[in-house]
């Protein structure tokens, strides 16, 4: 048993779905612009501050180590919740 649906509606969904898949395409893209950007300045980073090899992974560390821990916790947190709950 199949319902019909006229051409616009599944065109609408087409463009729908298109457009859906670009968004996320682009946020893809640009997530980890800031790390990377961050790597292909670490050179005059260290220049301008005077830091070493050393400190300058302490730092890059540190950055990352920050941001899996927020997304541990943004992502750990709603099924928590959720588990209480019940």
């Amino acid at each position: 048993m199949s319902t019909f649906q006229p051409a616009s509606a599944t065109a609408r969904s087409t463009k729908g779905s298109i457009t859906t898949i670009g968004l996320c395409l682009a946020i893809a893209l640009l997530e980890g612009l800031d790390l990377q950007s961050a790597g292909v300045a670490a050179p005059r980073i260290a220049k301008e501050f005077s830091l070493s090899v050393a400190q300058m992974g302490w730092a890059f560390s540190a950055g990352a180590s920050a941001c899996c821990q927020a997304r541990r916790w943004a992502g750990a947190w709603p099924t928590d919740w959720a588990a209480s709950a019940c």
